[in-house]
């Protein structure tokens, strides 16, 4: 009992650790943002696909994305396989 006891503590110890520095990240509709891949094998596979665009929030940490160019492509993921893509803009 006290074993259990112990680590139910240091779980929940871990969590608030966790949280106190995690940030949640905001995804809006139409961000644009990259995908990770997660099957690379090697350092020069690609790391990331994209760009894809957010089309549909369908839960807390879950959305529909489409790809800007390939427009049948649309892949359901999560937030942390999600990177946020921001566009250049020009400096004259």
């Amino acid at each position: 009992d006290q074993a259990k006891l112990n680590i139910l503590r240091e779980q929940q110890r871990y969590k608030e650790r966790y949280d106190r520095y995690r940030t949640q990240p905001e995804h809006k509709i139409n961000d644009l943002v990259l995908i990770k891949t997660l099957n690379h094998r090697n350092k020069f596979d690609i790391r990331y696909e994209g760009p894809y665009r957010i089309t549909q929030r369908i839960g807390t940490k879950t959305f529909i994305v489409q790809h800007v160019k390939k427009r049948t492509l649309l892949r359901q993921v999560t937030t942390d396989v999600m990177i946020p893509l921001f566009e250049r803009k020009n400096v004259d």
